[in-house]
């Protein structure tokens, strides 16, 4: 941001500037500066991560600088799904535990080192991890498999989709991981696999570099839109 005493000095050059109109010119450049770095975090994130949600689209907040208070904030609120659904690729590193992989970590499933992840092809919507929380939460302590007869298992097999949990220190014959029985299949369906945590590389930049390299291409050109502005509303208004 350019200093206070920069921009008094451009004003004395330009006729029909007065100095009582710095805030405003400075109020103007920094929020059209956010607004272009909030622009660029989020045309970045779709095209390196290739994500398409929505929702993940406009994760970014400007918080408007005012005549006033010459800060003008850009940020992703650190308590919400985006911040946590992006962090790691903004500095690299693990990522934070979800909801049903925190349960599984609580109840001894798997350890604090590993994480789910979906197999290859497999999509899976927000409801069916509802599904999945809601039956195991019943059956942490032993595993659905264990407690279930034969005569309940084809029962349920008549009516909808069974999950279970076969934990990472379990002996089996499937990788360790969340599994679905359902009606039309004689097997466990793999839902969700326990593998070890990765390791992300950064992919995103944070917010300071982007900031410095605006500065480096649109600084100049955002002040005079400010100036030019402030300008223009001064005639308008009839002031000069």
């Amino acid at each position: 941001m350019p200093e206070v005493r920069s921009i008094k000095e451009l004003v004395k050059d330009i006729d029909g500037l007065r100095d009582r109109d710095i805030p405003y010119i400075a109020e103007t450049y920094l929020n059209n500066w956010s607004f272009d770095i909030k622009k660029d975090v989020e045309k970045r994130i779709p095209a390196e991560l290739s994500i398409n949600k929505k929702k993940l689209l406009s994760p970014v907040r400007v918080k408007k600088a005012s005549k006033r208070k010459l800060i003008s904030t850009v940020y992703i609120k650190e308590d919400s799904w985006q911040y946590r659904t992006l962090k790691h690729h903004f500095f690299g590193g693990d990522r934070d535990r979800k909801g049903l992989e925190k349960a599984l970590i609580y109840n001894g499933f798997m350890s604090s080192d590993e994480i789910l992840t979906p197999p290859p092809g497999v999509n899976i919507r927000p409801s069916t991890y509802v599904k999945m929380i809601a039956q195991l939460r019943v059956t942490y302590k032993s595993g659905y498999s264990g407690n279930e007869t034969k005569r309940s298992k084809k029962r349920k097999r008549k009516t909808k989709e069974r999950y279970f949990v076969i934990g990472t220190y379990e002996r089996s014959h499937l990788h360790a991981g969340v599994y679905a029985r359902m009606p039309d299949h004689d097997r466990p369906i793999s839902i969700l696999r326990i593998v070890k945590r990765p390791k992300y590389k950064k992919r995103l930049d944070n917010f300071e570099e982007t900031v410095h390299k605006l500065q480096d291409t649109k600084s100049s050109k955002h002040l005079q839109d400010a100036m030019d502005w402030v300008l223009k509303k001064n005639k308008d208004m009839g002031w000069i």
